[in-house]
């Protein structure tokens, strides 16, 4: 954690806060979304020292540490933020092909987005590093976006010799150590976005959305693991956290397929886990430059600064190395906070909240019109403590998918090909069914081939190695997670915060 607890708002609809244009203030919003990060490996390298700038910006923030993504999977995540809605409400429900990526978003909703909304608000907006899984032609500028340097092609997964789209001109980063490292050249980038606005040059606030790489790793590179900056090389490692999911002995009450799966090579995971720290050192290091271009120009104060993750990662939890499933370092991901006027030491809300969140978060900041009903929530009300009602539980899943991926989807590398679908119902504070998740694994056709239940409680199963889907004792209150399963499955249309409370 960033700070011991403080007293976190109740829960509550929707709302415009201090901070939206109802009272005049229009903050400058930056948002920096990290690839594959999940929460106990950020903690890790926050509680060594390693995130020194994260830690100094967000000190009068809130850490919202019960933060999850409703599809643990890039372009799915990517496209709830830029939307506010469910996977299964904007149908980007893979990385590519017809119900995924950049083609899929763009023909759903590439003139209806976060971003179109906040620059038909008078909104200055930029994209500096990775945008959507199979953006591919760099020529294209998607609509909404006044600076657009975007990642292009397979290249996005290589710390080098990556090719950026600069507002539709191919630039090509080649292999110099220092000069061409992906995160700082996406730091500079950025920052020369925040510059921009000095002394008048553009007086209108701005929103920038800022997406490195790291920790992902650069498997489709031809690399392992992945390349910290040259400065980072020599980071002491730290201890592998092996809770009892780690290398999960018995798999008998998992999915079949999981069943199958081999135990994995401890050294080799610690190994890619310390890679993994040591990339995101460049991450605290943009972080860092971002709020100092901020200070240097006097914009600190009134921009709001969101930092967090598309997804997860099982770091050989139940024998797993990568994400998609909806074990709880697969879902669960950093999500800190920081708006203007709020001014009180780090504080920690342990409130259920989304990515889904996201977006009607920024909107309400903006004082912008969205275009969508959401199915997300502004988080305003649970910062300002105004908040009446809140919810209890939310849907995860990974979707079926219409047809198999393209031959060059950057995941097929890792592996999820391989995981079929599932829908799960992950509870919070809710009487007797308080922090449970419930699963039903499917086949292509929707039939249920598996089913777990899982509770959460700290002194019963925090780390999901026991299966209670056929235990006796918890067969009413399975019945009743699987009512609310098939209801959040087919939430929409304004329905899904009600079914959620």
């Amino acid at each position: 954690m960033l700070a011991a607890p403080a007293a976190a708002g109740g829960g509550g609809s929707a709302g415009r806060g201090p901070e939206t244009a109802a009272d005049g203030s229009r903050p400058n919003i930056v948002v920096v979304m990290t690839d594959d990060l999940d929460s106990v490996s950020f903690h890790a390298a926050l509680e060594a020292g390693l995130l020194p700038h994260i830690r100094r910006l967000f000190a009068r923030g809130t850490e919202f540490r019960q933060s999850f993504v409703s599809e643990s999977l890039c372009c799915p995540s990517r496209s709830t933020y830029l939307t506010g809605l469910y996977p299964h409400n904007h149908g980007v429900v893979r990385n590519s092909g017809t119900r995924g990526g950049f083609a899929g978003f763009m023909r759903a909703f590439g003139d209806n987005n976060l971003a179109l909304w906040l620059q038909a608000a008078g909104y200055r907006t930029g994209q500096v590093g990775k945008y959507l899984n199979g953006y591919v032609d760099g020529t294209l500028v998607p609509r909404g976006w006044d600076d657009w340097q975007a990642l292009v092609g397979p290249s996005t997964y290589c710390m080098y010799d990556y090719d950026l789209s600069d507002n539709g001109h191919v630039v090509h980063h080649g292999h110099r150590p220092v000069k061409d490292y992906q995160t700082d050249v996406l730091a500079a980038l950025a920052e020369r976005f925040v510059l921009a606005g000095r002394a008048g040059a553009d007086s209108r606030p701005f929103f920038l959305n800022v997406a490195p790489l790291a920790p992902h790793g650069e498997r489709f590179c031809g690399v392992e693991g992945v390349r910290a900056a040259p400065r980072h090389r020599g980071t002491p490692p730290l201890p592998l956290p092996e809770p009892p999911s780690f290398n999960e002995a018995d798999m008998s009450d998992k999915p079949a397929w999981m069943q199958a799966l081999p135990l994995l090579d401890e050294t080799a995971i610690a190994t890619l886990y310390n890679q993994r720290i040591a990339s995101l050192r460049a991450v605290g290091d943009l972080v860092g430059r971002v709020g100092g271009a901020l200070r240097a120009i006097g914009e600190l104060p009134r921009t709001a600064f969101v930092f967090t993750s598309d997804n997860g990662f099982l770091l050989g939890r139940h024998r797993w190395e990568a994400k998609t499933l909806g074990y709880e370092e697969s879902i669960r991901v950093p999500l800190l906070l920081r708006v203007p006027r709020v001014h009180r030491p780090m504080a920690v809300d342990d409130e259920i909240v989304l990515n889904n969140d996201l977006a009607p978060t920024i909107a309400a900041l903006a004082g912008s019109a969205p275009r969508l009903v959401m199915d997300g929530r502004s988080l305003l009300p649970l910062l300002e403590g105004t908040a009446r009602s809140w919810r209890k539980r939310f849907l995860a899943a990974y979707p079926p998918r219409a047809e198999e991926r393209a031959a060059d989807d950057p995941d097929l590398a890792d592996g999820l090909s391989v995981v079929p679908p599932f829908f799960a119902v992950r509870t919070g504070a809710d009487g007797d069914l308080s922090d449970l998740v419930y699963s039903e694994t499917t086949n292509l056709t929707g039939m249920v081939v598996a089913r777990e239940l899982y509770d959460l409680h700290r002194e019963v199963d925090p780390f999901q190695v026991a299966s209670r889907h056929d235990d006796p004792a918890y067969l009413s209150r399975r019945r009743r997670l699987e009512q609310q399963l098939e209801l959040l499955k087919t939430c929409g249309n304004g329905t899904c915060r009600t079914r959620e409370e």
